[in-house]
């Protein structure tokens, strides 16, 4: 009974709306742990995101680090004018 107690709903993702930072979500299109479409869902909140979809599984930065970095470094030359 004392594991029984009424919590709130959980406000998330929505608590991520007044984020004025840029956020790159990079979802992989073969990755089995997390739900597919996950990034479009909290790019809705986000209001100066990026999506993009990997060719690849649950930890590209590992398996595909060239080509993860590349996507991470298009992003911030983006954000900062190419001056990286």
């Amino acid at each position: 009974e004392a594991l029984r107690k009424e919590r709130p709903a959980d406000p998330y993702p929505a608590t991520l709306a007044g984020v004025q930072t840029p956020v790159l979500l990079l979802e992989c299109s073969e990755d089995v742990l997390l739900e597919a479409g996950w990034s479009k869902h909290l790019q809705a909140e986000l209001q100066n995101s990026r999506a993009m979809v990997l060719p690849y599984r649950h930890c590209p930065n590992i398996t595909h680090p060239k080509e993860t970095w590349a996507v991470i470094g298009e992003f911030l030359d983006s954000c900062t004018g190419g001056t990286n």
